[in-house]
């Protein structure tokens, strides 16, 4: 590989624990222990793939309920408390003495003392969102002692504990199930097809089996996906018994893994692909810096994923991937000699060293194809590490070097506006091209009347036509805003107030123990919302996921009549308000 000298060292340092357990593991294994006094199975495993990003600890499953105890998993001290209505939701970060330092995610609430201090935070500022970093000490905790109850919190979508073990020093997660926090599990990783490409111009490949008439082509700029048989650990593939190539091969693989008493699917720890008992390509997970997850997306095949919900293992490495996983030669890419066959072989691990293995052989043919050509013009030729802009009229991308992970040839469509945009439709590529850093989109504004301006938005136009927020501003005549994806871009306003609706309040809440209220936006989004009982502010928790706010009553609310407003405001400034009295 290009790479090969920089990321050996890494692998090494991997293929000495190629289970991540036992004796010979280079981490503590018996510091840690479960934060949860349930059998442990899993919902979630780690370096798994997600949308953007790699899962960053173990997801525990808590039978389908909230408010199991949640213990410490070592000695030591809070380090960090997090409340958000999205992401990680509450979460309590515990450093510990040997260098490490433990998250739990989730959480549906804290130990009281740390809840009370929280509570306190919130009120002092005025915010439900709190991030603070207690001084060393002030939340000291045991093993095995309750630090909190497991919840749904943030963008949890059921009941769990996420945890997480990472690096005290630089904050980099890694697998807590290699610290001896395991679960039972003897099944092998399930594979469950294979992806072949072309590698370069002029190579083709070839998939039939003796005596059928079925047979596929692929030629560069596309793909063959072949599927499997097996059972256990021993798979082969099940709709082709040959595979015949012109030029150069690069593959892809579709795999999960699995373990008693769970159906999730969860992630292998190691994937790897030998051409004739050489390796051609290794990845294998250990270890990540967050700056470093979202290049998961040039990890898998993104337009896979993306059109079939299928995620896919590349074995080959594309340019601007700066993951240092792998491990290999030639980027993975196989240089098919003519006449020459080759046995090809996958080998799947997972955390606990349970294997699968696939079986299948590749020839080398000289005989050349007529080849199709490569489909829509381009408008700009993109080398993945460089900058880059296109300009056409209406419309200006600035694209920074290090947002694409291969060179790119970019293709543009004007189209006229659809309902309720104030600019003709700009399509710009390909959604199914993945972009890692954002890009700077303007549009010109000359069809936004001027009372809209502090108004505007850059939309993304749906397949059916609608429109849905991309943030930004006016400004010099055009409307602006950074982007993380390809596709059809226009201009919106949002003149309209957010919605407030009231879920249970009643005349008499004396039996009520919260308020609970929707509030919802029709496109920028609810920028904030606040809640005064008296005319003080009280605190109005967020589930996100569900657009609710709600208010636990405390003895900051007596008995007797009180008056209740609420206000939520958009991100364009839009303010909606709901008034009423009710009685505790």
């Amino acid at each position: 590989m290009k790479r090969t000298s920089q990321i050996l060292t890494v692998v090494v340092a991997f293929a000495a624990v190629p289970g991540f357990s036992g004796h010979d593991s280079p981490y503590p294994q018996d510091y840690f222990e479960s934060p949860l006094e349930i059998p442990l199975l899993l919902s979630g495993s780690f370096a798994e793939l997600r949308s953007n990003h790699f899962h960053s600890g173990i997801d525990i499953k808590t039978q389908d309920r909230e408010g199991h105890m949640v213990a410490a998993s070592a000695d030591g001290w809070v380090s960090r408390v997090k409340v958000s209505a999205v992401g990680y939701g509450n979460a309590l970060y515990i450093d510990h003495p040997n260098g490490y330092t433990t998250v739990y995610a989730h959480l549906q609430g804290f130990r009281e003392d740390i809840a009370e201090y929280v509570k306190d935070l919130q009120y002092s500022k005025k915010r439900f969102s709190i991030d603070v970093r207690p001084e060393k000490g002030k939340f000291a905790v045991e093993k095995g002692k309750e630090i909190a109850r497991s919840g749904n919190s943030g963008g949890s979508t059921g009941p769990h504990l996420h945890f997480e073990v990472r690096r005290t020093r630089n904050s980099n997660p890694l697998n807590p199930q290699a610290f001896g926090i395991t679960v039972n599990d003897s099944t092998p990783p399930r594979i469950f097809r294979i992806k072949v490409y072309p590698a370069e111009p002029g190579s083709y490949v070839r998939a039939y089996s003796a005596g059928s008439t079925n047979e596929r082509t692929a030629t560069y700029g596309q793909s063959l996906v072949l599927g499997v048989r097996g059972a256990g650990n021993s798979w082969s593939l099940s709709d082709a018994d040959n595979l015949v190539v012109h030029g150069a091969v690069k593959f892809s693989i579709q795999t999960h893994d699995y373990h008693e008493g769970s159906r999730s699917r969860l992630g292998a720890t190691r994937v790897a692909l030998t051409a004739n008992d050489e390796m051609l390509f290794e990845s294998q997970i250990e270890e990540f810096s967050f700056g470093q997850t979202r290049y998961l997306n040039a990890h898998i095949d993104y337009e896979e994923r993306q059109r079939n919900r299928r995620w896919f293992h590349r074995n080959h490495l594309l340019p601007g991937n700066r993951l240092p996983f792998y491990n290999g030669v030639n980027d993975g890419v196989l240089h098919v000699e003519d006449g020459v066959s080759y046995d090809m072989k996958y080998e799947i691990l997972d955390i606990r060293g349970n294997t699968s293995t696939l079986g299948f052989p590749i020839r080398g043919v000289a005989d050349e194809m007529d080849l199709p050509g490569t489909g829509k013009d381009a408008v700009i030729s993109l080398p993945y590490g460089q900058d880059g802009t296109l300009s056409r009229s209406g419309i200006r991308l600035s694209i920074p070097a290090g947002a694409l992970y291969d060179d790119v040839d970019l293709t543009y469509e004007r189209t006229a506006p659809v309902d309720g945009a104030f600019a003709d439709v700009h399509s710009v590529h390909d959604p199914l091209t993945p972009v890692h850093n954002r890009m700077t989109v303007s549009i010109l504004a000359n069809q936004l009347p001027v009372h809209l301006r502090s108004k505007a938005v850059v939309a993304g136009v749906s397949d059916r036509g609608n429109l849905y927020s991309l943030g930004g501003e006016y400004a010099g005549g055009y409307v602006s805003s950074r982007v993380r994806s390809f596709g059809r871009f226009t201009i919106a306003a949002d003149t309209t107030s957010p919605t407030i609706r009231s879920l249970n309040l009643v005349e008499n809440m004396s039996e009520r123990s919260s308020i609970r209220i929707k509030a919802t936006d029709d496109l920028s989004g609810i920028a904030s919302f606040n809640g005064y009982i008296d005319g003080e502010w009280v605190l109005f928790e967020h589930d996100s996921k569900r657009n609710l706010f709600y208010h636990r009553f405390d003895e900051r609310t007596d008995p007797g009549p009180h008056s209740l407003k609420l206000v939520a405001v958009d991100n364009k400034g839009n303010e909606a308000l709901l008034e009423r009295t009710f009685a505790r």
